[in-house]
């Protein structure tokens, strides 16, 4: 949530760079530097950043003043400065032909501010005296979520909680098997044998067993956002831990019926990471999908 008001210093400042730059010039490209600034100081009490000159990855024939971006380099939203000489409503139809984007964008004159969320015109209004509806559009802009966003967002605080029911019944699982399955017993062997040989000496069977839980709940995030349906089974390591799922879920253990009631969660995940173009981003968006994971793991 932004937290604005008139009297913040961000406010005041903007105000005052647009009014004495205002005196020297009115092309857009001189006096746009004091509302870059404002989102700018706005997003970074978000936690988000400002690109200039931004080149949507669909197409590389548009090059849109500014973008709102988060820890991943997505896009939140969009803006067009334009200076107080053009029309307005005919320099926004001539972008949208070209393909701009309608999705959360801003675009600003000194005199005021048209906002477009979702294809529809959500504000258009005069901000040159007035700090309330310049603090009223950054907040509908700033706090602007698209579906995926939304979905995703609920199903990470419903992670949060079924996450540890399923570590626990995945655990129990081990332990009951360990003693009754000779199969997984067997495998469960030959996989900490390996792990110590390869990784650590010293893990314990409890450590051994988060590597198994872990595997078993993520396996399919992994697969899906690389496309690597194929890297369980060329992995040496993964692909002992998928034996040694195999010999768990041999007797009363379907993977799929057990994974069920995370399944909201896996496609959210899957849907936010279709908006992923780079490789980095995926990887980056892959730790803090683990971070969460072994936050609430660790926890309990």
């Amino acid at each position: 949530m932004l937290d604005l008001k008139p009297e913040h210093k961000i406010i005041k400042e903007y105000y005052k760079s647009l009014r004495k730059l205002s005196e020297s010039a009115t092309k857009e490209t001189a006096v746009r530097g004091a509302f870059e600034r404002l989102l700018e100081d706005c997003s970074k009490k978000l936690g988000l950043h400002t690109q200039a000159e931004y080149t949507p990855k669909y197409s590389s024939r548009i090059s849109i003043d500014g973008a709102i971006l988060d820890y991943l380099n997505v896009p939140l939203g969009y803006w067009e400065a334009k200076d107080i000489y053009d029309d307005l409503a005919k320099e926004i139809n001539n972008k949208f032909e070209r393909g701009y984007p309608k999705n959360n964008i801003i675009f600003w004159t000194p005199e005021r501010i048209i906002l477009y969320q979702n294809s529809q015109i959500i504000f258009d209004n005069i901000i040159r005296d007035s700090e309330e509806n310049l603090i009223q559009v950054l907040k509908a802009f700033f706090e602007f979520r698209s579906e995926p966003q939304i979905t995703w967002e609920k199903a990470v605080e419903n992670f949060k909680s079924e996450i540890p029911q399923a570590a626990t019944g995945v655990i129990k699982l081990i332990e009951t098997e360990r003693k009754e399955n000779p199969n997984f017993k067997d495998s469960f062997s030959k996989f900490s044998a390996l792990c110590r040989s390869s990784i650590n000496k010293n893990l314990s069977d409890a450590a051994i067993e988060e590597m198994l839980v872990q595997h078993l709940l993520t396996e399919r995030i992994f697969s899906t956002i690389f496309n690597a349906h194929d890297f369980v089974r060329r992995n040496v390591i993964a692909r002992e831990i998928e034996n040694v799922i195999d010999s768990l879920t041999s007797r009363k253990f379907s993977r799929q019926e057990f994974l069920a009631p995370l399944d909201h969660f896996y496609t959210a995940l899957e849907n936010r990471a279709k908006t992923l173009d780079s490789y980095q981003q995926k990887q980056t968006f892959l730790n803090s999908v683990y971070e969460k994971f072994f936050q609430v793991f660790s926890d309990n």
